[in-house]
């Protein structure tokens, strides 16, 4: 007398495609929940790279005035928590667009979140424009018994 033989599969039987919970997982489910993620991850470098990576500190050119063959001055609204210091980069360029000078300007801490700051900024050359670059307002507090 034949017997039915039942299988009893197991949970590492490949052709045992389940969730766990004994009911088969759709090809369209893989694919729905792999798109969930990838949406997930770029949601996440988008936020980081606006706002987790912020320096807390940017400035913008305002006005720039060449002042002689040797000497820029630069105007810069700059934007930094109250009670900080920002350093920003200026580059000066002279009429072939070369770099005539890159000083990094140093903000000092104001009562106010934006700031207009004025520097005069020496040069190799006569300048023609300015830029301002990345600033940072993550500056330490000098120690006041100086260095070890």
């Amino acid at each position: 007398m034949p017997r039915d033989i039942a299988y009893n599969r197991s949970a590492n039987d490949p052709a045992n495609n389940t969730g766990g919970s004994g009911s088969p997982v759709s090809r369209g489910t893989w694919i729905g929940g792999t798109v969930v993620a990838l949406l997930f991850l770029i949601a996440a470098v988008i936020l980081f790279s606006r706002f987790g990576a912020s320096t807390g500190a940017r400035a913008t050119l305002l006005t720039y005035e060449v002042l002689s063959d040797s000497s820029v001055r630069v105007s810069l609204d700059v934007a930094r928590p109250k009670g900080e210091t920002a350093i920003c980069a200026v580059k000066a360029l002279g009429a072939d667009g070369q770099s005539v000078a890159d000083s990094l300007v140093q903000v000092p801490p104001g009562t106010s979140t934006s700031t207009i700051f004025t520097q005069d900024i020496r040069t190799d050359g006569r300048a023609v424009s300015a830029q301002v670059g990345e600033c940072t307002g993550r500056v330490p507090t000098p120690d006041p018994s100086g260095p070890p």
